[in-house]
């Protein structure tokens, strides 16, 4: 993979959930109300932010984004990972990659981001990619590895 390409790709991942900062910073009260509300229903948590704040983390992350001036491509993933089926964008294959490692990450709880029911993605929008659930427990164990070695390099405690 180009090099631009997958820093453009990891940047996605790491900033996709950024809007969940500003809420549970400025709306500390309310955040929590969403993420009890996404335990006790059951619900993804960007669902129960909506109910609770009538925005998102993808909205607010989205205007961070744009506020930042990184680009299209990084704003299509932060505000579309939960919708894909509103993104009628350019830079798709970003989106679907930034959504299915968020289910992945989410599925597998590796680290925590209160959205313990993510929804489902369907099997198209895996194959679009040209992944399936095999491939992605096939690299758990490696993705686990690779955060470890981020939280040593980076002295981030646990």
């Amino acid at each position: 993979m180009d090099p631009k390409l997958r820093e453009e790709y990891f940047i996605g991942g790491l900033l996709h959930d950024i809007g969940k900062i500003p809420l549970n910073n400025k709306l500390a009260t309310e955040y929590v109300q969403a993420i009890s509300n996404t335990d006790r229903e059951h619900t993804p948590l960007y669902k129960s932010e909506e109910d609770i704040m009538l925005v998102n983390h993808a909205m607010v992350g989205k205007l961070i984004i744009e506020n930042w001036r990184l680009g299209e491509n990084l704003s299509d993933a932060v505000c579309f990972h939960h919708n894909l089926d509103g993104y009628a964008g350019t830079h798709r294959d970003l989106v679907v990659t930034v959504a299915i490692a968020n289910l992945f990450s989410n599925t597998y709880e590796l680290g925590f981001s209160g959205d313990r029911y993510p929804e489902e993605l369907p099997m198209e929008v895996l194959q679009e990619l040209g992944v399936d659930w095999d491939y992605l427990e096939s690299i758990e164990s490696t993705v686990k590895a690779e955060i470890e070695k981020a939280q040593v390099f980076l002295q981030v405690a646990r």
